[in-house]
C-alpha cells in the first residue's frame, strides 16, 4: 500500500478528436442546368473547434462539375451545365489542429429539366415553388425560376417575423434553382420563406415544421 509520503506521476496526453460529419444526405441530386446550393454549418460538428475555424474541402470525380465554395458564407454551390449522369463528391472537414474526416456522396444530375436549362430565356417569370416535402422533418427543398441574372435573397422567418435563417444572398444567373433548407434547432410549427431580388420582387411561402 502507498504512504502517506509516496509519489507518483499521472501523465495526461492531449487528445484532439477528428470533426464529425453529420446529417450528409446518403444521395444528392439536382437537374442539369439548376444550381444546388448546401449550407455547410448544417453539416459538421466539433467539439474542440468553433464553426468558423473548421474548413472543407469538396471535389467531384467528373470534372464537369462545378463546385463554388464559399468559406465566408460556408456554403456550396453545385452546377453541371454539361453533365449528366452520376458520379460522387469528395467532402472533407478539417479543424485547426489538422484532424479530418471524410464522407463521400453520390450526386445525381439529371436532365429533366434540360430544354429550360438550355435556353434560360424561355423561364418567362420569377418564380417561387411550394417546398418539397411540405409539411417535413428536418429536411426540405426551395426552388425558385429566374429568367435573368439578379441579386438573389432568401430567407426564413417565423409567425412572429423574426429571422430564423438566411439561405442566400447572391447573385445567381438565370435558371432553376434549389436549396436545401436543414430546420435542425427549429421549434415545430409554421414558417415563412421570402425570396426577394434586386429587381424589387418579393415572394412568400408558408412551411410547415413537425416534430
Amino acid at each position: 500500500s502507498l504512504s502517506d509520503s509516496a509519489r507518483f506521476t499521472i501523465h495526461v496526453q492531449a487528445r484532439n478528436d477528428a470533426p464529425l460529419i453529420i446529417n450528409l444526405p446518403d444521395t444528392l441530386q439536382f437537374h442539369s442546368g439548376d444550381s444546388l446550393i448546401m449550407h455547410l454549418n448544417d453539416y459538421g460538428s466539433d467539439i474542440d473547434t468553433p464553426a468558423d475555424r473548421l474548413s472543407w474541402t469538396i471535389q467531384a470525380d467528373d470534372s464537369l462539375i462545378n463546385i463554388d465554395l464559399d468559406s465566408v458564407q460556408n456554403r456550396v454551390t453545385f452546377s453541371a451545365p454539361g453533365f449528366k449522369g452520376v458520379t460522387h463528391v469528395s467532402f472533407t472537414l478539417q479543424d485547426d489542429s489538422l484532424a479530418q474526416s471524410r464522407a463521400i456522396r453520390t450526386l445525381i444530375v439529371d436532365d429533366v429539366l434540360r430544354s429550360f436549362a438550355m435556353h434560360p430565356a424561355a423561364l418567362s417569370r420569377f418564380t417561387l415553388y411550394a417546398n418539397f416535402p411540405n409539411p417535413f422533418n428536418p429536411v426540405t427543398v426551395i426552388r425558385y425560376d429566374l429568367p435573368q441574372a439578379v441579386h438573389v435573397r432568401l430567407t426564413v422567418y417565423d409567425l412572429r417575423g423574426r429571422l430564423v435563417r438566411s439561405l442566400t444572398d447572391s447573385r445567381q444567373p438565370a435558371g432553376h434553382h434549389r436549396v436545401v433548407f436543414r430546420a435542425d434547432g427549429l421549434a415545430a410549427g409554421v414558417y415563412i420563406y421570402r425570396l426577394t431580388t434586386d429587381k424589387g420582387h418579393v415572394f412568400t411561402r408558408k412551411m410547415l415544421l413537425l416534430r
